[in-house]
């Protein structure tokens, strides 16, 4: 990810936040610049990989009250990659708290009972930002909404499906049409569809 778009708004009515984030991403100037990783990149990049259910969700200030972040905790049901057998805390900028909104554009949306693969990196430099007990390990999602894959459950076959949410988008863009390589790296996250989550956690234990 080459940019993250950070805005912070204090009280405002829903749909005036609404318009402000449809002007943030339809303005050029504002537009956030994201850089496609293939799955090979991703789980290469990543020092852990898990997948599990989201656990809590909750958005703090930092200690100098200057930024906004939001902690995910997750329960890992399997470490696909890297070490990590407690809860995992992974920690993003934006968030609301004392009725004020930081927004970062490219950030995923993840909700308690959620059930995700999640690419990460850890990051204890982010202790020096935030309170954390010193049993908690910090972890950031590599490039963020690209770092998250939401498991679903096929309603026919009852089979679990991962679904990159980037890979969906980048399919939808008129310029996958022209770009042969947004359509190549789109397909080798599963595309609109996903992988089963089997073949995911078999592919990611492949690469590394």
């Amino acid at each position: 990810m080459t940019a993250n778009l950070c805005l912070h708004i204090r009280r405002l009515p829903a749909f005036i936040l609404a318009l402000l984030l449809m002007y943030g991403l339809s303005n050029p100037g504002q537009a956030t610049t994201i850089r496609p990783l293939s799955l090979e990149q991703l789980t290469r990049t990543s020092s852990e990989v898990v997948h599990g259910r989201v656990t809590g969700v909750e958005s703090f200030w930092n200690r100098d009250r200057t930024a906004i972040y939001t902690r995910i905790t997750v329960a890992p049901q399997t470490t696909i990659k890297g070490d990590v057998s407690e809860e995992v805390a992974v920690l993003m900028y934006g968030g609301t708290v004392d009725g004020i909104t930081s927004v970062v554009v490219d950030a995923p949306e993840l909700k308690q009972g959620q059930e995700v693969v999640l690419f990460l990196n850890r990051s204890d430099n982010l202790r020096a930002e935030v309170d954390l007990p010193a049993t908690v390990t910090p972890f950031r999602l590599t490039d963020l909404l690209q770092g998250v894959f939401t498991v679903v459950t096929d309603s026919a076959t009852q089979e679990k499906r991962a679904v990159s949410h980037i890979a969906r988008d980048l399919l939808s863009e008129p310029a996958a049409a022209t770009q042969p390589a947004l359509r190549t790296v789109a397909l080798s996250l599963g595309g609109p569809e996903g992988f089963p989550l089997n073949e995911l956690t078999s592919r990611i234990r492949q690469i590394h």
